[in-house]
C-alpha cells in the first residue's frame, strides 16, 4: 500500500475519532487544532506500525495462564507520570502492578482455596521479559510490547497481555493451544476431584503441537467421527454418561485402525478383534462380531460399574461439553497409577507435554517408548471445535 495513502487515511480516521470525543473537543474547537493533534498521533501510530510492535498502554489488560477461566483481564496500573506522545501513556518494564488478583489460580493448594496472591514482590526480577530497547523515560525504562510477559515465582505463571489497550475491537486473546476451544473449568470440580484438578494442570501446559506429524490424522479423524456420529451418539445415550465424541477418542486410541477403516470388529474394552476369546486385561466375555455396539456398552461400564462412578464423579452425561472432564476420563479408562498420575502417552501425544514413555503391555511400563497414535486429548479438542 501507498504510504502517503496510508498515512492520509489514518490522518482521516483519527480526526473523525477526535471530532466525536465531546469530552476533549467542544463544537468551537478550532479545525487547525484537531488536525494537528491528530497529525502528531498518526505519525507516532504509523511509526509504531511500521517498527511492527504495538506499544501497550495503561489500559492494557492481562491475563495468567493457570488463572480460573472465570477470571476476568486485569487492568496494569501506571504507578508513576505517565508517558505522553501523543495522547498514548506507555508502559514501561517496570510497571508491574495489578490492579487487582485474579479470581483464582490453579496452581495453589486446596488448603490456599486456590487464591491467586500475586504482587509486584512475585514477579520475576521485578520486571517485564521481552521489553524493546527503545525508550523514552532513559535508558533503563525499555518499553513493553504486546509479547512482553510476566513470571509469577509463587508457581511460574506466565502472565500475559490479552488486549494493548491501543484499540477498541473485541479483545485478543493470545493463550496456549486449549484457548482456541471456548475452555470452561468448573471450579467446584477443580476443587474437590483431583483427576480434574490434575487434569487441568496438565492442559494449561499444552502450548504446542504437532501438527505436521498428526494434521492430516486429525482431519481424518473428524471425517469418520462425523460419518459415524449417530452410531456413537447411540452408544452414549444407552451408557447414560459419556458423551459421543469421548467414546470415538477411545475408540481409536484402543484400535486406530478399526476405528480409521470404520470396520467397528474390535472389543472396546482393549481394541482385540471381535469373535475371538480375550487374552488382555479387563478380559471381557466373548461377544459376536457384529457386536461392537454391545460390547462397547459393557466396556464403558467397567468392572462393578467403576467406569460409571468415575464419569458420574467427572460430572460427563452425553451431552456434555467439557473438554478437561472428558480428558480425565480418557487418561482414567486406560489405568490411572502413580506413575504417570494421568500424563499418559494415549492422552497427550502429538502435544508438548508428552514425549515418551508407555505401557507396551499389561504392567510393563518401557521409559524410552514412544507412542504412534495421536493423543486423546487432541482428538476431543478437534471432534469438540468442529465450527
Amino acid at each position: 500500500m501507498d504510504s502517503n495513502k496510508e498515512a492520509f487515511d489514518l490522518i482521516v480516521y483519527i480526526l473523525e475519532q477526535m471530532t466525536e470525543d465531546k469530552e476533549k473537543y467542544d463544537q468551537e474547537a478550532k479545525f487547525e487544532t484537531v488536525v494537528k493533534e491528530a497529525i502528531i498521533e498518526a505519525i507516532w501510530r504509523k511509526k509504531i506500525i511500521e517498527e511492527k510492535e504495538a506499544y501497550c498502554t495503561c489500559d492494557a489488560r492481562v491475563m495468567c495462564q493457570y488463572a480460573f477461566r472465570s477470571s476476568e483481564p486485569v487492568h496494569i496500573v501506571k504507578n508513576r507520570a505517565l508517558v505522553h506522545i501523543g495522547s498514548f501513556g506507555l508502559l514501561n518494564q517496570t510497571d508491574i502492578e495489578l490492579n487487582r488478583t485474579f479470581s483464582g489460580c490453579m496452581k495453589a493448594s486446596k488448603e490456599e482455596k486456590f487464591k491467586c496472591s500475586v504482587d509486584k514482590k512475585s514477579i520475576a526480577g521485578g520486571t517485564w521479559q521481552r521489553v524493546i530497547s527503545k525508550n523514552g523515560e532513559g535508558e533503563e525504562k525499555k518499553f513493553v510490547c504486546e509479547d512482553s510477559y510476566m513470571i509469577c515465582t509463587k508457581y511460574g505463571g506466565i502472565i500475559y497481555f490479552c488486549n494493548n489497550g491501543q484499540t477498541d475491537l473485541k479483545i485478543q486473546i493470545k493463550a496456549s493451544f486449549e484457548q482456541r476451544l471456548d475452555l470452561i473449568l468448573d471450579e467446584e470440580l477443580y476443587e474437590k476431584n483431583e483427576t480434574y484438578r490434575l487434569t487441568a494442570q496438565y492442559i494449561f501446559q499444552v502450548t504446542e503441537i504437532d501438527e505436521e506429524r498428526f494434521g492430516d490424522t486429525l482431519v481424518k479423524i473428524k471425517e469418520v467421527y462425523n460419518r459415524n456420529k449417530e452410531r456413537y451418539e447411540k452408544i452414549s445415550k444407552e451408557n447414560g454418561y459419556i458423551p459421543p465424541e469421548l467414546i470415538a477418542a477411545i475408540h481409536y486410541e484402543e484400535n486406530a485402525q478399526d476405528f480409521l477403516n470404520e470396520t467397528f470388529d474390535v472389543y472396546l474394552h482393549n481394541g482385540m478383534e471381535l469373535g475371538k476369546i480375550n487374552t488382555i486385561y479387563p478380559e471381557p466375555d466373548l461377544m459376536e462380531k457384529g457386536e461392537f455396539d454391545i460390547a462397547a456398552v459393557d466396556a464403558l461400564k467397567g468392572k462393578g460399574n467403576y467406569l460409571i462412578g468415575r464419569a458420574r464423579n467427572l460430572r460427563l452425561t452425553p451431552e456434555s461439553k467439557d473438554l478437561i472432564a472428558m480428558t480425565a476420563f480418557a487418561a482414567v479408562y486406560n489405568g490411572w497409577d502413580d506413575k504417570d498420575k494421568g500424563r499418559k502417552a494415549c492422552v497427550y501425544n502429538g502435544t508438548n507435554i508428552y514425549e515418551k514413555g508407555l505401557y507396551t503391555s499389561d504392567y510393563h511400563y518401557d521409559a524410552e517408548a514412544i507412542y504412534q497414535n495421536c493423543g486423546a486429548y487432541l482428538i476431543l479438542l478437534t471432534l469438540l471445535n468442529q465450527e
